[in-house]
């Protein structure tokens, strides 16, 4: 069993390769957003939060609306687009947790 310094010592660059790690999910995300053409039309904006859930292959265990955009069609697309994005990449093997969990925000916004 590993010294509690040994511990301490490893946490920092778990933490490191969890960011990192994130900032790969967060793309990967994104790349899957669909726009609903009817929510643009209908000029309909919003930012919700999913919570999702992966396993260390990258597979979702869990996803959800954390917040509501304040739409139901820009909900529906926020969810569907993490089902798009399953699986994710492969969590790095410097990782040492079984799985990742994320709270991303979804913005559904006109330019």
């Amino acid at each position: 069993m590993p010294s509690p310094a040994a511990e301490a010592d490893t946490a920092p660059r778990d933490d490191e390769d969890v960011a990192r790690y994130g900032d790969l999910f967060r793309s990967w995300l994104e790349r899957h957003k669909i726009y609903p053409r009817s929510a643009q039309r209908l000029r309909i904006e919003g930012e919700g939060m999913l919570r999702i859930i992966i396993d260390r292959t990258g597979r979702i265990r869990h996803v959800a609306l954390e917040k509501r955009t304040g739409n139901r069609l820009l909900d529906q697309a926020a969810l569907a687009m993490a089902r798009r994005a399953n699986p994710f990449p492969p969590v790095p093997e410097t990782v040492s947790q079984k799985e990742l969990e994320f709270i991303v925000p979804v913005v559904f916004a006109l330019h």
